[in-house]
């Protein structure tokens, strides 16, 4: 009976939170997806490293788990070591190179959106800034509130359909 009862407190206590829980390590807090990791690049490049496979695959089976979810915004940041045309350029590229990983999966491609924020804004909540790439869900079920697809000064990357 007791493990019934903190089994039940726990699932309460998730839900009060607001954490939603995905599937691949996946999870979702007020619209942002947890990643397992961070997903690596090779320095100065758009090109993905290889040891972030683990990382895309997430993405993906979050996805076609979660057909509710109607777009996922791919954000790219960087670090503040170049000039900001050049910090936005390769946040766009390195943006939507995670999309094209994602949907090199199975992900419908209309259902992702990829933007770069160069090194301009701060990912304030988790306090982490520099090269990093963000998942926020834009549409659909536990989308963030107030978010648009370049809200927040993002920059649009390009159609990952093409």
């Amino acid at each position: 009976m007791k493990a019934f009862i903190y089994l039940f407190l726990s699932v309460v206590i998730l839900f009060s939170a607001d954490i939603i829980y995905g599937t691949g390590n996946v999870s979702v807090e007020n619209g942002v997806l947890s990643l397992p990791g961070e997903i690596q690049f090779v320095p100065g490049s758009d090109t993905i490293k290889n040891e972030s496979s683990g990382i895309i695959d997430a993405i993906a089976e979050f996805m076609k788990k979660n057909p509710d979810v109607k777009v996922l915004r791919i954000e790219g940041y960087c670090s503040s070591r170049a000039d900001e045309n050049s910090n936005l350029e390769l946040s766009k590229t390195r943006a939507l190179s995670v999309a094209k990983a994602v949907i090199a999966r199975g992900v419908e491609c209309r259902r992702l959106f990829a933007a770069g924020f160069g090194s301009r804004l701060l990912f304030i909540k988790s306090g982490k800034t520099g090269d990093r790439i963000s998942a926020v869900i834009a549409s659909g079920k536990y989308k963030k509130p107030g978010i648009m697809p370049v809200d927040g000064g993002g920059v649009v990357a390009g159609d990952p359909c093409k």
